[in-house]
């Protein structure tokens, strides 16, 4: 194939028009399975990107947790992100200080006694 015909940074420009169109996509879908991600970052011809998942899934439950104090559980029955992943996000966003737990008390989706109230509405 004869590359001369390109403009210069077009396949750079494709790229970032298909990662633009990827992280769009994300944003607009409920959760999308760790085992799906790769399809779906195929089907606009990009390598995996776990990242743009993560950033998206991240900024929902910072977003949720700002909006309500609430606990991991609720959370997922809210936002449809699994719990496994919110106890991950938490920890990332315990450690950049951007979470704290508000008080202990009985979970309102389990009934679980003890349970964390988040918060990102520090």
């Amino acid at each position: 194939m004869d590359n001369s015909a390109k403009p210069e940074g077009s396949d750079k420009n494709s790229f970032k028009e298909r990662l633009e169109q990827l992280k769009k996509y994300v944003r607009e879908s409920k959760y999308i399975d760790v085992l799906e991600q790769s399809t779906v970052c195929k089907s606009f011809g990009l390598p995996y990107r776990p990242s743009v998942f993560r950033e998206e899934y991240t900024r929902r439950v910072k977003q949720f947790l700002k909006e309500n104090t609430t606990t991991a559980s609720t959370v997922t029955k809210m936002t449809g992100i699994p719990q496994k992943y919110i106890c991950q996000v938490k920890r990332l966003l315990e450690e950049k200080g951007l979470l704290k737990v508000e008080k202990i008390d009985r979970c309102p989706t389990t009934g679980s006694p003890n349970v964390q109230f988040l918060t990102t509405n520090i």
